[in-house]
């Protein structure tokens, strides 16, 4: 007899002392480890639906109370009919199963019941050897002592391969049907049993037909154990199945912001608990406003092969992020454009005008547009002659987007103070203190942009965008909480005389007026950007509720694009238009914010003569007192005997 042969005789001994209960086992062979199911971490939205997964195997353990019946009578009819009588090892299966290794001389069958299945998934790997085998039927005799049938048949199906990564049952009734385990119905339950005996080959995905012709085989059992009658088996092996279609391994809805929660996830959790200690991972993300800005970008991109987007959508309130995308397609490019730097253009103008509001200046104060000429830098505006050739007030170089009078500001206070200011509105980005930062020369990202463009709506106040809630285990504890940072970047009276300025961008005289065709029933505000050569699109703004910054352009930096009022305001416009981003019809206003009408061509006190007006908005005692001088109304008055 060969030495393989031997060595088999002897595995049979020990199987027969095993069976025989042999006390000595007990003091050199290992006790049965506990069992350890590895769960996968799930990634909600802030209402807590489900966006994302982050696991080693796709597996979500539940109750055997939580499992279709169906479920339970299809698997034991296909994997083990005697496994409520046997106590873990089928003898006969075993001896049938010596007796063909014998023959081969090496190990090429196993006698496998529920039980040494259940074992073999949880702590054995898949290599054929006698020790294994006989290490294998001690741990399930142990199985069988320690755990009750119901409890081992729980494990078994949370533990087995359904095909197409899904491990357990819960796991497999929403990979192929998206539902839970407990709503499964006979034909459903049947098919996944099906599977058990090949899963990588045989299943709903893989092939169907040879799937349906194992449900077949189940059913046909069932009916033999008597748990269903032969009409069941004939209704359920009619009735059409609807199985999903094969989804993608990243969720479709938002995976740019998915890497983001992982990284930061990995930073807080140590991989080995992330990836199977089923922990729960609440985000901010709003799956509805996901999917508007998903839908918008879409459609809008498909008249413009290979152009590139980003868009971020914050919450006023709060700062979270409720949508993000990072580019046109994460399967193509998994970039995230979001967090690159690019040159804002003139969307950059704000935070300018708010260090020219907190020097003193008011939305009213007038400025020369012309010709300048800063030690050989000489801005223009767009189009020709390049200058406006006349004084604007603030607010009207701030709807026209003006170039010029910018610089002339920041020449006045110096490029350092600039830099200064936008530290204060969170921008981590190196800035040049030169002076065509004035018009947005400095690259900074979308992120810093709608982060520092919230302050407005916001009352002044930075808070630093954010995009989880919490981790928290499975059973609730909490392991990390997101806590954003937040300081006072700037007076309230002065954001909202901001904010005020920037409506009027969106007006008939700003650069953005086309999309006032688009929006409807609600206030808007914000400003367009447009770089060099027309290599970046901008438009960053706000209603009442959401800040949203849309960045369009090529990852080459040489190639054009567009302004920002023509391409990338039409964009925006259509995402904040939504109903479910849609604000209210008008901003919350400071208590001491007074607004007057404005002459555009004197800054002063608008009167009757004066065709050129706006209202615009100051903090109390700020107010222009005079009457504008420029325009003089001389009333005609009837005097009696003329």
């Amino acid at each position: 007899m060969t030495r393989s042969k031997w060595r088999l005789a002897v595995m049979v001994i020990l199987f027969l002392f095993l069976l025989s209960g042999c006390k000595p086992l007990n003091q050199w062979l290992p006790r049965l480890p506990q069992p350890q199911l590895p769960a996968a971490t799930l990634i909600t939205d802030h209402k807590g639906r489900v966006i994302g997964q982050i696991y080693e195997q796709k597996r979500y353990p539940v109750k055997l109370k939580d499992i279709s019946p169906y479920v339970l009578q299809a698997v034991i009819a296909a994997e083990d009919r005697d496994f409520y009588l046997h106590q873990g090892l089928d003898p006969a299966g075993i001896i049938r199963a010596i007796w063909h290794n014998l023959r081969a001389g090496r190990i090429v069958e196993g006698g496998s019941t529920i039980s040494q299945q259940t074992v073999k998934n949880l702590f054995l790997s898949q290599e054929r050897t006698w020790k294994r085998k006989l290490l294998e039927a001690w741990w399930v005799i142990q199985l069988e002592q320690q755990y009750t049938k119901d409890e081992i048949l729980e494990l078994y199906l949370n533990s087995v391969y359904f095909g197409e990564g899904a491990y357990g049952i819960e796991a497999a009734a929403q990979t192929y049907f998206g539902k839970r385990a407990k709503d499964l119905n006979l034909a459903e339950s049947a098919l996944l049993a099906a599977t058990l005996k090949a899963p990588s080959r045989v299943n709903p995905w893989a092939n169907l037909e040879a799937t349906k012709k194992r449900q077949r085989y189940v059913l046909q059992q069932m009916v033999e154990m008597k748990v269903i009658t032969p009409e069941q088996a004939r209704q359920a092996e009619e009735q059409p199945l609807q199985i999903r279609k094969k989804q993608r391994a990243v969720s479709s809805l938002a995976p740019y912001f998915l890497d983001l929660v992982k990284q930061q996830a990995e930073k807080q959790v140590d991989q080995e608990t992330l990836l199977a200690g089923g922990l729960k991972i609440e985000t901010t993300l709003d799956a509805e406003i996901q999917q508007v800005v998903n839908d918008r970008v879409q459609t809008y991109l498909q008249k413009y092969p290979g152009l590139q987007v980003a868009v971020i959508v914050l919450e006023n309130d709060s700062g979270a992020v409720r949508a993000l995308t990072g580019g046109r397609d994460w399967w193509q490019s998994s970039y995230n454009r979001v967090l690159a730097r690019r040159q804002p253009g003139s969307a950059f103008k704000p935070f300018l005008y708010a260090l020219a509001l907190e020097q003193g200046m008011q939305a009213n104060s007038l400025y020369k547009c012309e010709p300048v000429n800063f030690k050989g830098y000489q801005p223009q505006d767009y189009g020709r002659p390049g200058y406006h050739g006349r004084e604007l007030t603030m607010a009207e170089a701030v709807w026209v987007s003006d170039n010029i009078i910018p610089v002339k500001i920041l020449a006045q206070y110096g490029p350092e103070q600039l830099v200064k200011e936008a530290k204060k509105f969170g921008f981590t980005s190196p800035l040049p203190p030169v002076l065509s930062l004035a018009l947005g020369s400095g690259e900074v990202t979308p992120w810093e942009m709608a982060a520092a463009y919230r302050v407005f709506p916001g009352k002044g106040q930075y808070i630093e965008p954010w995009y989880i809630s919490r981790i928290v285990t499975g059973t609730g504890t909490n392991l990390w909480q997101g806590q954003p940072r937040r300081w006072q970047a700037l007076g309230p009276e002065l954001a909202f005389q901001l904010l005020d300025m920037m409506r009027g961008v969106t007006g008939p005289q700003g650069t953005a007026a086309r999309i006032s065709q688009i929006i409807r029933n609600q206030a808007v505000a914000g400003k367009t950007g447009t770089t060099q050569e027309n290599r970046d699109a901008w438009f960053a703004g706000f209603n009442s509720k959401y800040t949203v910054v849309v960045w369009l352009g090529y990852d080459l930096k040489g190639k054009g694009v567009g302004t920002g009022g023509k391409m990338a305001a039409p964009l925006w416009a259509e995402i904040v238009n939504s109903p479910a981003l849609r604000g209210e019809m008008e901003f919350n206003v400071p208590g001491n914010i007074v607004k007057e009408k404005v002459c555009l061509d004197s800054g002063q006190k608008a009167g009757p003569a004066c065709e050129r007006t706006a209202e615009l908005a100051f903090e109390q005692g700020k107010e222009p007192q005079e009457y504008c001088a420029l325009h003089w109304f001389v009333p005609f008055i009837n005097l009696p005997g003329f």
